[in-house]
């Protein structure tokens, strides 16, 4: 805890892993137990020339009231890796808990910069593993164009639960959650599950696996106006995946087939497969009304 004080999200970390501009290289942290991180302060940092920090798994959890901004897990211009396997490709055996937003920003762009990615990989390897908060990435058109690039990938167990929904202060300009790529369950039956709350777009530049986006819905939930959370955007999807955006019943008479399906297709409307329109048909969408946020009805 430093107080609140030093300058926005630079503040103060618990990990931080930077860079030695004079040899051009970044630092790295390798923890291979689990962390309990519970921070006034950014919990992960990568800042600079490729520097790593690579966590088995854990906790990190942020304070939601700091005036920094500070982030669970950021990278710039350096790679976070959370419950990660060893190929990297998807997520370990491990419970992740993170309270706390994901940035991968610009903050260290500048000519002299050697490593020009900013990622970070998140695991939520079991069904108890849990996100809370939104996926920031602020790179310009003009930053992308001199090779500078953002991306957050997040790998997700059947049962394990993301919350996209602010924790806390976001960088200037935030307009949704941008995911680069998003690997669901590979069971359909126990999907991983997602709670859309922000008012922004949730995108997913690719998309493979099975996931579940809730929608809380105002009064019947049959007109697009009752769900006030942004849509959901994938730009492309991996063969045999599917995805379904459910609702709960609260508000409904089921027994008025036309107000249900009216609710069934104002949640269909959140729905964007952009892939769709030059051919693409790798996706399976459904939309379903529950008793709660699960349980289908």
């Amino acid at each position: 805890d430093n107080g609140d004080t030093g300058y926005s999200y630079y503040g103060a970390s618990a990990l931080y892993a930077g860079s030695n501009y004079a040899i051009q290289k970044g630092g790295s942290i390798n923890v291979a137990g689990d962390v309990d991180l519970k921070v006034n302060a950014n919990g992960i940092f990568a800042n600079g020339g490729g520097s790593t920090v690579n966590v088995a798994g854990g906790t990190v959890e942020v304070n939601k009231d700091s005036s920094k901004g500070y982030m669970a897990l950021l990278a710039q211009s350096g790679v976070v890796n959370m419950n990660m396997n060893t190929a990297g490709d998807g997520y370990g055996a491990r419970k992740a808990t993170v309270k706390g937003n994901i940035g991968v920003l610009n903050g260290s762009v500048n000519p002299a910069e050697p490593f020009k990615d900013s990622i970070v990989n998140l695991g939520l390897g079991t069904a108890d593993s849990t996100l809370h908060g939104v996926v920031m990435n602020n790179f310009t058109a003009a930053q992308v164009a001199q090779g500078f690039t953002g991306k957050a990938n997040l790998y997700m167990a059947g049962g394990a639960t993301w919350t996209n929904e602010a924790y806390g202060k976001t960088v200037n300009g935030f307009s949704g959650s941008v995911v680069e790529n998003f690997a669901g369950s590979k069971d359909a039956q126990n999907p991983a599950r997602i709670l859309q709350k922000d008012a922004h777009a949730l995108t997913f530049n690719n998309y493979s696996g099975n996931a579940l986006v809730y929608y809380a819905h105002t009064n019947d939930g049959s007109e697009s106006g009752h769900y006030t959370a942004g849509d959901t955007i994938v730009k492309k999807a991996a063969a045999d995946s599917a995805i379904t955006l459910s609702t709960d019943n609260s508000g409904m008479d089921m027994r008025d087939n036309d107000k249900v399906a009216r609710s069934l297709n104002a949640l269909a409307g959140k729905l964007t497969y952009q892939a769709w329109t030059s051919g693409e048909k790798n996706l399976a969408g459904k939309v379903q009304i529950a008793d709660g946020m699960t349980a289908s009805s």
